[in-house]
């Protein structure tokens, strides 16, 4: 085997890993604020493990917000499970169609993504207070230029062919 070809593999394994990781938390977030959306908040019960309270006040500052969180959760699923599929060669040379279709629904859910960001670094009380609604501000900010130049590059056809599968 090619070193190119270990190599080419062990970049999608890590992908693949990261996405999955990514959309294991997404989804357990969302079975979590589902309920509190339909139904209402209600403040959980107060624990004695410091642990478990650290925990606690974390899921409890995106229960507070349901409607906002799932807004950004719910595309960020999307985008981390569309994004590996636009950068197999293999799938843009089969299935171009769709290729395209879900490359729209990908940019779509990465602006969502970002502006959903800005909105809860300003909107609901920070994590992590000032620093974080500050180094939020900044990726989210970095994020949406990315995307915008990825789409701009895209539509005026300016993208680099390689044979990566």
């Amino acid at each position: 085997m090619k070193p190119g070809i270990r190599v080419r593999r062990a970049l999608w394994g890590t992908v693949i890993f990261l996405a999955l990781i990514g959309s294991a938390v997404a989804a357990r977030r969302m079975v979590q604020l589902v309920p509190i959306a339909v139904r209402g908040y209600h403040p959980p019960a107060v624990t004695s493990n410091p642990v478990a309270a650290q925990f606690a006040s974390l899921d409890d500052l995106f229960a507070r917000y349901p409607f906002l969180t799932l807004v950004h959760i719910v595309p960020g699923l999307l985008f981390m499970v569309l994004g590996p599929l636009q950068f197999s060669s293999t799938i843009r040379a089969r299935h171009l169609r769709w290729h395209r279709w879900s490359g729209r629904v990908f940019v779509i859910c990465g602006a969502v993504i970002g502006i959903s960001a800005l909105v809860m670094s300003f909107g609901m009380p920070a994590i992590g207070g000032l620093n974080q609604a500050a180094a939020t501000t900044l990726f989210a900010t970095l994020f949406l230029f990315a995307l915008y130049k990825a789409f701009w590059h895209i539509r005026r056809r300016e993208v680099a062919c390689t044979a990566s599968g």
